[in-house]
């Protein structure tokens, strides 16, 4: 469930296969055109959190209280400064030595980044349907507030412009004038990239890569 939940493997569903039987049989997953699927949101939360605890032994530092105040200042979920900060606790946090760790669970880490920032006042689901091995799809709700985050991997300028479009595409599905968009780069020298706003017609996309 990590590999088809967090890393957007997809595994064909047989009901005949002992491993998808036990979970279809508790009413864990389902069929979704031919391939494993968690069949509701709240499963998909209890099972995210499940593996966002089993990995937290990883990490040395957590976003303290005065960030959490800060990013919910007046009630209000601040995203722009909650991807800024990120990338600041990404680099800090980056060891080449654990580069291939990071590269494979670079989503779950910023999943347990977020979630104390939401303070049990927020929540997040993954969009799973749309998940692939290169990227995710996040929808944050805070209150009224709504935000949608793609993040994905750097493979390139022409996926990264396709990873673009797939974000406007879903804010518009959602109604949703302003997008996130957080690409994970782990080529060996990297350019430098600061955090941007583009207008994209009548839709912004707030940019962030680390």
């Amino acid at each position: 469930m990590h590999d088809v939940l967090i890393l957007g493997v997809r595994r064909a569903f047989s009901s005949t296969d002992p491993t998808i039987n036990l979970p279809l049989r508790y009413g864990y997953i389902k069929d979704a055109r031919g391939a494993v699927k968690v069949s509701n949101k709240i499963f998909e939360r209890i099972m995210t959190d499940y593996f966002i605890i089993n990995e937290e032994d990883e990490i040395e530092a957590f976003p303290t209280g005065g960030l959490i105040y800060e990013v919910t200042k007046n009630n209000t979920f601040n995203m722009q400064l909650c991807l800024e900060r990120f990338q600041l606790f990404w680099q800090e946090m980056y060891s080449e030595k654990k580069r291939k760790y990071y590269e494979k669970e670079c989503r779950i880490l910023f999943l347990m980044y977020l979630r104390p920032l939401l303070n049990g006042i927020g929540f997040y689901h993954i969009e799973s349907a749309l998940t692939d091995d290169r990227r995710m799809d996040v929808v944050v709700t805070y209150g009224k507030e709504l935000f949608i985050l793609e993040l994905k991997t750097w493979k390139g300028q022409l996926y990264n412009r396709q990873g673009v479009e797939q974000l406007l595409g879903y804010m518009n599905k959602k109604n949703i004038d302003k997008g996130y968009l957080l690409t994970f780069d782990f080529r060996k020298n990297p350019e430098e990239f600061e955090p941007v706003w583009t207008n994209h017609d009548e839709k912004k996309i707030f940019e962030v890569r680390v």
